[in-house]
């Protein structure tokens, strides 16, 4: 049954927001473990970082690792290989040319990335995971830490915020489609905890789609929603995904809903526009994973390897019901601006 786009009833809202501001593992000890000075000896410390892909929540790690350079004098070179393996190796190969002291490596395909590493490792340069990382059983032997999203928590309240506008506007039941990251670990994790928060309510899962590419990622969501009529939710674990389906349901004029993740200026206007489509979605804190993946990389640097591999950043819910919050990140976008 087809339900009009009124907010949903704030109930569990409390809960998930709660949730949501789990502490930071280990900041304490991250914080004082920073290499204050590590370049007062003569030596300029550089840092490379490497990101997978070109989209703002690598533009925000990119914020938070310099904020961090930038107090201990050090140098930041910025490589984005945008999920190219070829270019990902190329990149990997002009660091250990130019010798930086530390690299901030994001993932794109572990199995790819896993030579790179080793010809870190083998070069002796200290690599520091952010966003995503190697498979468990090896990642450790290549990296020194590990900063990402709490991805199994972001997860669970896309599944829990979806689950919830099931069963208050849609008697408990309803057609699903998912466009997902689902080729990267982290989202893999993020599928898995809303999978099992939809246990909850009785969902018919019509489509199950897997795009990174923003182009592909839309045009599979318009042929998601021309193949299944009166469809009732979208639920994306993706930046890409979330922007696609969000435009695609607008596009076309549908009245399907869209459950998403990351928060991007695109997607908080999505949150805002009248009677749009797009209902929630969990914000990723790139500069404070930047800025913990920063610190971990200038500690190891100075011997104090962290007392936690992996540390994990808690997301920021954005509401369709809560305007103000979402028009307070789009200022603090024109701030950064």
């Amino acid at each position: 049954m087809r339900s009009s786009r009124s907010l949903f009833v704030r109930s569990s809202v409390g809960f998930l927001v709660a949730a949501l501001s789990v502490a930071i593992i280990g900041w304490g000890f991250l914080r004082s473990s920073t290499a204050s000075g590590a370049s007062s000896a003569g030596h300029k410390v550089t840092i490379a970082m490497l990101a997978g892909l070109a989209n703002p929540f690598q533009s925000d790690v990119l914020s938070g690792v310099q904020s961090i350079a930038k107090a201990d004098n050090a140098t930041v070179k910025y490589y984005n290989y945008n999920d190219d393996s070829l270019t990902e190796a190329s990149d990997v190969s002009d660091i250990i040319v130019s010798k930086p002291d530390l690299v901030l490596y994001g993932v794109s395909n572990s199995s790819v990335s896993l030579a790179n590493f080793k010809r870190l490792k083998q070069a002796g340069i200290p690599v520091v995971c952010f966003d995503v990382c190697l498979e468990p059983n090896v990642e450790k032997t290549y990296a020194h830490g590990f900063v990402t999203s709490n991805n199994q928590c972001i997860g669970n309240i896309t599944g829990t915020l979806a689950a919830t506008y099931i069963k208050q506007k849609l008697k408990g039941s309803a057609t699903v489609a998912f466009i997902t990251c689902n080729t990267e670990s982290v989202c893999q994790t993020r599928f898995a905890a809303q999978q099992a928060a939809l246990k909850a309510v009785k969902v018919m899962e019509v489509a199950n789609e897997v795009e990174i590419d923003p182009s592909a990622a839309q045009s599979a969501a318009e042929d998601i929603l021309v193949a299944h009529k009166g469809l009732d939710m979208i639920i994306t674990d993706g930046l890409s995904e979330t922007e696609a389906a969000a435009a695609a349901v607008s596009d076309l004029k549908d009245h399907t809903v869209v459950f998403g993740m990351d928060i991007t200026p695109s997607i908080a206007r999505d949150l805002l526009a009248p009677d749009g489509p797009l209902q929630a979605a969990v914000g990723q804190n790139g500069v404070k994973i930047g800025q913990l993946a920063a610190t971990i990389g200038l500690g190891v640097l100075a011997g104090k390897n962290p007392a936690t591999w992996q540390v994990t950043v808690p997301g920021k819910l954005y509401l369709r019901s809560d305007p103000a919050g979402v028009k307070a990140y789009l200022t603090s976008e024109g701030a950064k601006a």
